[in-house]
């Protein structure tokens, strides 16, 4: 059963700028910058996972490398908007849930950049890397920016938003966004 206004909003790359804070991170580290398309899944940084920095250094990929910096992922900066965007959903009725994904490893940083940051949220819902998401919520509609999460709601009957950054995408059997002016936009679109 779904609640007609009840959205559920994915953490990295929706609202926490992961991405950005890891290159910053690895650029301090290792005095240079990733050449990636800007976008946390795609392909065009599947080669940074096991960059050779990384392997040098003794990780076996980036994932290593984070878990022994797990306290950074808490000092990310929020997308920009993300914070004012949920607060205009939560005015404008929504009942705002973040659901995302993480190992039990990183789970206690969700509390630290939540405490800091403090967006409005009604409920959090933390699910493992392997869980489907669609699965832990009875959100309405997803705003995440992992295209497969989005198409799985499409098949549970649900709506989706791709909070789709840095990259071009076509509409699919979702909406797309390309920052948060766009997920009020859709949101408004998908209460009315």
């Amino acid at each position: 059963m779904t609640t007609t206004k009840h959205v559920a909003i994915d953490l990295d790359d929706v609202t926490v700028d992961f991405m950005h804070g890891v290159m910053d991170a690895f650029e301090t580290e290792y005095g240079g910058r990733w050449p990636y398309a800007g976008h946390s899944w795609s392909s065009a940084l599947e080669a940074f996972y096991k960059h050779p920095l990384f392997l040098e250094s003794g990780y076996k990929s980036w994932w290593e490398w984070l878990r022994d910096r797990e306290w950074l992922w808490a000092r990310f900066p929020a997308v920009p908007g993300a914070i004012g965007g949920i607060a205009r959903l939560r005015t404008a009725g929504w009942y705002v849930e973040a659901v995302t994904s993480k190992p039990k490893w990183a789970e206690h940083n969700v509390w630290k950049w939540l405490g800091h940051y403090r967006p409005p949220f009604n409920a959090v819902t933390i699910v493992s890397p392997d869980m489907d998401k669609v699965a832990f919520t009875t959100a309405a509609v997803i705003v995440d920016d992992k295209e497969a999460t989005c198409r799985s709601f499409h098949r549970d009957g649900r709506q989706a938003v791709l909070f789709a950054r840095h990259e071009q995408h076509e509409p699919g059997p979702y909406l797309v966004a390309r920052d948060w002016e766009d997920v009020i936009k859709h949101m408004e679109v998908l209460s009315a």
